[in-house]
């Protein structure tokens, strides 16, 4: 297939892989002490490189494969399926993602399908989750090289545009960055992989 004959839709799912770099997790899970990205962290971070992109994430199927009710939980099995679409051809494509949950009560089935919406999602962009990760000691998100980092923002409109644009396209706050992830970004700014407006 040329590549001029191509599906916009692809071109759209490229974008948002180029455009976001990870998502946050903020969320919480006290009993067994670990952080994960929730269903919002994800949205947070994909959601407005979509709607720059053109690129729109709709439901299209869901299929109960099991559920298995216990004495204290019931665990659901779900197969979804989501259709991305571009808005600038109408051309599509298909993910599909499987998700299990249980509940205690009647939620089982809504936790399935936020679990089920999340995973297409980072099926799909290929979405790391790397800040708050309970297997990176917090002793290394530091603030050493921030004052470089700040100073090279300087030939980028300013510090305050480029932390702006960081969190609207979902890389989040540099000031909370590890070295490693900034470095990252400078080098795909200066490579012309990642362009921003002043």
């Amino acid at each position: 297939m040329e590549k001029k004959d191509l599906p916009l839709v692809y071109g759209a799912i490229h974008k948002v892989m180029s455009l976001v770099g990870f998502a946050l997790k903020t969320g919480k899970n006290t009993h067994h002490k670990y952080n994960f990205a929730s269903e919002a962290d994800l949205i947070q971070a994909v959601r407005p490189a979509m709607v720059e992109c053109g690129l729109i994430m709709l439901p299209s199927r869901k299929e109960i494969v099991e559920i298995d009710h216990g004495v204290k939980y019931t665990n659901c099995v779900l197969r979804a399926q989501y259709v991305l679409i571009s808005v600038e051809d109408g051309s599509s494509v298909t993910v599909e993602s499987v998700a299990s949950a249980m509940d205690s009560q009647d939620k089982y089935m809504s936790k399935a399908e936020t679990q089920a919406e999340k995973y297409a999602i980072v099926q799909t962009f290929l979405l790391p989750r790397l800040m708050n990760d309970p297997d990176r000691s917090s002793s290394t998100n530091t603030n050493k090289g921030l004052d470089g980092f700040k100073r090279w923002c300087l030939k980028h409109g300013g510090f305050d545009e480029v932390k702006s644009f960081c969190i609207i396209s979902g890389w989040g706050d540099p000031e909370k960055w590890e070295d490693s992830l900034r470095d990252r970004f400078q080098a795909k700014v200066n490579s012309g992989g990642l362009v921003f407006e002043k």
